[in-house]
């Protein structure tokens, strides 16, 4: 991880989105570029630099050279996340070796072969409504389509006010998304819903 893309982790999480795949898609970012360069596997130029900049509240300079005003100006734009949104409940999946990667992948792609583009997420807790446990794999489809009636999707859960969010699953119903039994958020009529993307399929570790 280099020195701008540990930054750029420190600017967002002082905005309130615990994960990468909050901030994309409440600003609407492309999930891999984002992610990539916030894990350093891409460069940062000037102009997207200013652009997660504006969006998480800190200077462009600080963000890309580590001049400027750092920590006042990420504790002073840092918002609590509201209740029940500290921790998301789905979290995009990332390998600890390139073996394990690409058999993850490979068994994605078994499981899913129609797909071109796939995403894996990680459930961080049970879902009993939906037959998924803490630890399973899941595979998204990420092509943004409204997901079909009946259909279990990764959404964003985000409080208008302060731009926290979440990540929970949820079952599709018509234009909205249904919480299981006993997992609502509070408050969570009044926040802004947006669907990541729709499980396909689901592969549990065989410690599970």
């Amino acid at each position: 991880m280099t020195g701008e893309s540990e930054r750029l982790r420190q600017a967002r999480k002082a905005a309130g989105f615990a994960t990468a795949a909050d901030a994309a898609a409440r600003f609407g970012w492309n999930y891999p570029t984002y992610a990539g360069h916030e894990n350093g596997q891409r460069g940062l130029k000037t102009d997207v630099a200013k652009a997660y900049a504006k969006a998480f509240r800190v200077e462009s300079s600080w963000l890309l050279f580590g001049t400027g005003p750092s920590e006042p100006a990420l504790t002073m734009h840092a918002m609590a996340p509201p209740p029940g949104l500290a921790e998301s409940e789905v979290e995009p999946f990332f390998a600890d070796t390139r073996r394990e990667e690409r058999q993850i992948e490979q068994l994605a792609e078994a499981l899913a072969p129609s797909l071109r583009q796939r995403m894996i997420y990680r459930a961080a807790r049970n879902y009993g409504a939906y037959a998924i446990l803490e630890g399973d794999l899941l595979v998204i489809d990420p092509t943004g389509a409204m997901p079909r009636p009946g259909a279990i999707a990764i959404v964003t859960l985000a409080d208008p006010e302060t731009g926290a969010a979440s990540s929970v699953l949820r079952q599709a119903a018509g234009e909205t998304y249904i919480a299981p039994p006993g997992m609502e958020h509070e408050d969570e009529d009044t926040m802004s819903k947006a669907a990541l993307g729709t499980v396909v399929a689901v592969m549990r570790p065989a410690s599970a």
